[in-house]
């Protein structure tokens, strides 16, 4: 008669741990499977994209339905124009009480390669830090954001009514927000 007893590692002849638990045989073993594992997954999804390419709309494979869908996906892309920093005019606007933010943000993007215009205040108070984009510089605010270690989620295009006194040439405004302005050191200016 098959008694009722819980096994324990003892009954499968591991030996236990230092701390009681399963012996590093059962770790090993545990290991290699999921190693095992892993490169099935891997194997898996490189014969799914085996081709390692960008899909175009030349390699789309057109697929037949029986639903109301398309027989292709259309391509869609966008092409964002950047321009040699050097090109690019920037105006940085404080928005915060920070003493000097916008010039040590100026100072910034000027040895960085930027064409700066001297730095500014905004009109009123901001509450995050954007980076406004004339037409056709939306690149161009990336590429500033980037460079402040930004998220692309703070560009945006430009205002009608800018939030500054006067833009210039400016193409690309900086206004600085809390928190992102109390980064500032100190700058003379």
């Amino acid at each position: 008669m098959p008694s009722n007893r819980v096994r324990s590692n003892d009954d499968f002849n591991l030996p236990e741990s230092r701390f009681g638990g399963v012996s590093s045989v059962v770790a090993i073993r545990r290991a290699i499977v999921l190693v095992v594992a892993v490169v099935m997954g891997f194997a898996l999804i490189g014969s799914i994209h085996d081709s390692g390419s960008v899909p175009t709309s030349a390699n789309i494979p057109s697929t037949s339905s029986t639903t109301t869908a398309p027989s292709t996906l259309p391509l869609i892309t966008t092409t964002l124009v950047t321009r040699p920093v050097s090109q690019v005019v920037v105006l940085v606007a404080n928005g915060t009480a920070v003493p000097n933010a916008a010039a040590h943000f100026t100072t910034v993007l000027k040895n960085d390669g930027y064409t700066t215009l001297p730095a500014t205040d905004t009109l009123t108070p901001t509450t995050t830090t954007t980076i406004y984009f004339q037409s056709g510089g939306q690149g161009d605010a990336l590429g500033v954001a980037h460079i402040l270690g930004l998220p692309n989620s703070s560009v945006s295009p430009m205002p009608t009514t800018p939030p500054v006194k006067t833009l210039g040439n400016a193409e690309i405004l900086l206004a600085l927000g809390p928190p992102f302005a109390s980064t500032a050191t100190s700058v003379a200016g």
